[in-house]
């Protein structure tokens, strides 16, 4: 997806998006701040790996009280 994006800072992904890929933001070293919708269903491996500037990273779906164990952060 942005995968080696090194001026990518901020990101916020749209709502129509369903899933991310393996690596999809691996390597984007600039990257501070990114939001996950509640649209996502999945999230593919190494997404954020080499982004070591990410600062803030929101997924508004974690710990969310759901009948459907298929959420991510299911508690």
């Amino acid at each position: 997806m942005f995968e080696n994006c090194l001026n990518l800072e901020v990101l916020e992904l749209n709502f129509t998006i369903n899933s991310i890929g393996d690596r999809a933001f691996a390597w984007c070293s600039s990257l501070k701040e990114l939001y996950i919708p509640n649209t996502v269903n999945f999230i593919g491996a190494h997404i954020l790996e080499g982004a070591t500037s990410l600062e803030t990273l929101t997924l508004p779906f974690i710990g969310g009280d759901t009948e459907d164990s298929a959420y991510f952060g299911y508690t």
